[in-house]
């Protein structure tokens, strides 16, 4: 039997994983946006596209790292399909043979732009979804307007058969309309994807994501009302749960889940215990940031290698060698229960300023969800 694409990526991933091929990249092709959502830790509403880099240089970016390794592209920002050259720096990185996906907040998925990537289609589209009403979105983006663009751009994608999943966020401002959102999704037969883990912002002159972010407990209710309602509509709803699901995505699991086969899937997980980082970022996946310097993740700014100055091959080696030097943190690899508060040095960095500092934020997390299974 054949193997599905889910399985093939995940054996291509333990082998890059011993090979430290960087098969899975994300450019963040701007960090402007449409759209100022509370919670957001990148955007900052005064930069401009000045810094941004330049078709020709993510182009050639995109060469050099498919030339390394590259397989798997997302492109993202800010809002991606914002940038004028947009269709062409697609069309130029797709003409690569990299697999693109797409994140979007759907506003921009106009009738032209749809009818553009049907065309040539991406590997699939991720929709964030912030609300299920006009007012909804203006407490979450401040655009009311932005509801009817994201449910005409949904319904486009529908129209034109073109892979999406829909994802929504667990902040103070869609608590009370999660369970709507999460209906409008599953009534889409889409699984119900939720981002609970809010990152301090990257700028001071950006927004707020701390003052919207949810504490461990409140978190849980939410999360487990969430269950309630998802269930319930399953009984409801039998025809189309089979093309959901009861599990949602959580993002404080730590790393990708690797196939569990062979002796090569054990040479991979040897190669994950050897630094402080136990997902892929700068293993096998990294982000360009829209000023071109090469991270291991979207939510760090160090360690980089500036790919302005310096080719890819090069700076993904360099990059591997400065991550492989990022302390673990002692009181996190000596807790009983490591692993289960979605720790890592990026959130670590974020939370505390320090690789290898506790956060008790993230400590709260597992206190509070292994409180409910005892």
């Amino acid at each position: 039997m054949a193997e599905t694409l889910s399985t093939f990526t995940k054996r291509l991933a333990d082998i890059a994983l011993v090979e430290k091929i960087p098969i899975f990249g994300s450019f963040e092709l701007t960090p402007r946006c449409n759209l100022n959502c509370k919670m957001c830790f990148i955007c900052n509403p005064e930069q401009t596209q000045a810094n941004e880099l330049s078709t020709e240089q993510w182009l050639e970016i995109g060469r050099q790292a498919r030339d390394a390794g590259l397989l798997y592209l997302t492109l993202s920002g800010g809002e991606a399909m914002i940038r004028k050259d947009f269709k062409e720096l697609y069309t130029g990185l797709q003409h690569l043979g990299l697999v693109i996906m797409l994140n979007t907040n759907g506003t921009t998925l106009t009738p032209d732009m749809v009818k553009f990537l049907a065309s040539c289609p991406p590997r699939g589209i991720n929709v964030s979804l912030y609300g299920s009403s006009p007012e909804a979105y203006e407490r979450v983006t401040g655009s009311a307007a932005a509801y009817e663009q994201v449910m005409r751009g949904i319904d486009l994608l529908e129209e034109y058969g073109l892979r999406y999943r829909l994802r929504t966020i667990l902040i103070r401002e869609t608590a009370e309309d999660l369970n709507n959102i999460a209906g409008f999704i599953l009534g889409r037969g889409k699984r119900v994807g939720l981002v609970n883990y809010i990152t301090p912002s990257f700028d001071e002159g950006g927004n707020d994501p701390l003052g919207a972010r949810l504490d461990a407990q409140e978190l849980l209710v939410y999360e487990r009302k969430l269950s309630t309602f998802m269930t319930e509509w399953s009984k409801q709803h039998p025809e189309l749960w089979e093309k959901s699901s009861l599990e949602f995505d959580r993002d404080t699991k730590p790393g990708t889940e690797i196939i569990d086969t062979d002796e090569m899937h054990e040479l991979a997980k040897a190669e994950l215990s050897k630094t402080a980082y136990h997902c892929h970022a700068s293993r096998i996946a990294f982000w360009v940031s829209y000023h071109g310097l090469l991270v291991p993740c979207a939510l760090l700014r160090e360690p980089y290698v500036d790919l302005r100055t310096t080719a890819f091959d090069e700076a993904w080696r360099q990059l591997r060698e400065l991550c492989a030097q990022v302390p673990k943190c002692a009181d996190c690899e000596a807790c009983p229960r490591n692993g289960r508060c979605g720790n890592c040095p990026a959130r670590l960095k974020a939370e505390t300023g320090s690789f290898s500092q506790k956060s008790p934020y993230l400590c709260s997390f597992a206190e509070a969800y292994i409180k409910v299974k005892e």
